[in-house]
């Protein structure tokens, strides 16, 4: 099968999710070793979460992702 921009992307996508999953079972934020989902974030992310949520806020680099959600 010849990859393209589309295939290439949704199979970074596929495994994003799945470490994602590995990520939180094992028991996610402040539980969990991050290091399966670092490399799909760039080390300077910017994630912003509305306010009104339990996690609000603005959280940025890898550090701040883990904290963002525990």
């Amino acid at each position: 099968m010849i990859e393209t921009a589309s295939t290439a992307g949704l199979s970074v996508l596929k495994r994003m999710y799945a470490a994602e999953a590995e990520y939180l079972a094992a028991g996610g934020p402040g539980s969990a070793d991050f290091t399966p989902l670092a490399p799909f974030f760039s080390r300077e992310v910017v994630l912003y979460q509305a306010e009104t949520l339990p996690y609000g806020g603005t959280w940025r680099g890898h550090e701040g992702i883990e904290l963002s959600a525990g």
